[in-house]
Protein backbone atom coordinates (compact mmCIF):
# COMPACT_ATOMS: atom_id res chain seq x y z
CA UNK A 1 0.00 0.00 0.00
CA UNK A 2 1.33 3.44 -0.93
CA UNK A 3 0.28 6.72 0.67
CA UNK A 4 0.28 10.19 -0.94
CA UNK A 5 -0.61 13.50 0.75
CA UNK A 6 -2.05 16.24 -1.45
CA UNK A 7 -3.73 19.67 -1.53
CA UNK A 8 -6.36 20.48 -4.13
CA UNK A 9 -7.15 24.16 -4.67
CA UNK A 10 -8.94 26.23 -7.25
CA UNK A 11 -10.79 29.52 -7.69
CA UNK A 12 -14.51 29.24 -8.39
CA UNK A 13 -16.01 31.27 -11.22
CA UNK A 14 -18.50 33.17 -9.06
CA UNK A 15 -19.08 36.94 -8.66
CA UNK A 16 -17.00 36.72 -5.42
CA UNK A 17 -14.30 34.31 -6.64
CA UNK A 18 -13.75 32.13 -3.58
CA UNK A 19 -10.51 30.20 -3.35
CA UNK A 20 -11.37 26.59 -2.46
CA UNK A 21 -8.79 24.43 -0.69
CA UNK A 22 -9.07 20.76 0.28
CA UNK A 23 -6.22 18.79 1.79
CA UNK A 24 -6.23 15.04 2.01
CA UNK A 25 -4.44 11.83 1.22
CA UNK A 26 -4.71 8.94 -1.19
CA UNK A 27 -4.16 5.28 -0.49
CA UNK A 28 -2.89 3.41 -3.50
CA UNK A 29 -2.81 -0.35 -3.76
CA UNK A 30 -0.21 -1.77 -6.11
CA UNK A 31 -0.35 -5.07 -7.98
CA UNK A 32 2.55 -7.50 -8.44
CA UNK A 33 3.82 -5.45 -11.41
CA UNK A 34 3.89 -2.26 -9.30
CA UNK A 35 0.90 -0.75 -11.11
CA UNK A 36 -1.94 0.99 -9.27
CA UNK A 37 -4.92 -1.36 -9.01
CA UNK A 38 -6.92 0.54 -6.34
CA UNK A 39 -7.08 4.22 -5.37
CA UNK A 40 -9.06 5.71 -2.47
CA UNK A 41 -9.03 9.45 -1.59
CA UNK A 42 -9.71 10.85 1.88
CA UNK A 43 -10.30 14.48 2.86
CA UNK A 44 -9.12 16.23 6.03
CA UNK A 45 -12.44 18.12 6.06
CA UNK A 46 -16.14 17.43 5.59
CA UNK A 47 -18.20 18.10 2.48
CA UNK A 48 -20.00 20.77 4.53
CA UNK A 49 -16.67 22.51 5.18
CA UNK A 50 -16.05 22.63 1.42
CA UNK A 51 -19.52 24.06 0.81
CA UNK A 52 -18.87 26.75 3.44
CA UNK A 53 -15.74 27.80 1.54
CA UNK A 54 -17.96 28.55 -1.48
CA UNK A 55 -20.30 30.72 0.58
CA UNK A 56 -17.84 32.76 2.65
CA UNK A 57 -17.64 36.04 0.76
CA UNK A 58 -14.37 37.89 1.25
CA UNK A 59 -13.29 35.69 4.18
CA UNK A 60 -9.75 34.40 4.56
CA UNK A 61 -9.41 30.63 4.54
CA UNK A 62 -6.45 28.64 5.80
Amino acid sequence: MAHADWILSWTMLLPWPPRIRISGWSELQLDAAGLICAHIDYWHCSKLDVLKQHLLIGAEKS
